[in-house]
């Protein structure tokens, strides 16, 4: 069964700044994260590895940026799926008009009579058609 969501377009708008503020803290948090790892001096701690870095993506697997890529598409799906679902539900409401304030009470009836006009004489008849 589904739920008809009804937004309003303040509640539609934070809702895309909620989100906005939530990824952009996101990626502020890991890019402190892999500075860190960075800074860890990991050419010293890789010194010693008999692979070859040219087979792999990263030189370093600690900060492999790519390692978080499907949750980061799966992130961006979720998004974009709320936002065209927001969208979708986004109400407006019309304004409400009270009848009460156009309504003019009238105490008495007023009748009026119109004379009647003189109405124009009916056209006269189409001649006979000739007799051949």
């Amino acid at each position: 069964m589904l739920t008809n969501f009804a937004f309003t377009s303040n509640q539609l708008l934070l809702g895309i700044v909620a989100l906005g503020l939530i990824l952009f803290g996101m990626v502020f948090l890991f890019k402190l994260y892999y500075k860190k790892q960075a800074d860890t001096n990991l050419s010293k701690k890789h010194a010693n590895d008999k692979r070859k870095t040219f087979t792999k993506r990263n030189k370093y697997p600690e900060v492999d940026v790519f390692a978080l890529s499907p949750t980061f598409f799966r992130l961006g799906l979720i998004a974009a799926l709320l936002l065209t679902l927001g969208a979708f539900n986004w109400t407006q409401y019309a304004e409400v008009i009270e009848e009460q304030e156009l309504v003019f009470s009238i105490d008495e009836d007023i009748e009026i009579d119109a004379p009647r006009t003189a109405e124009p004489p009916p056209p006269p008849p189409p001649p006979p058609p000739p007799v051949i």
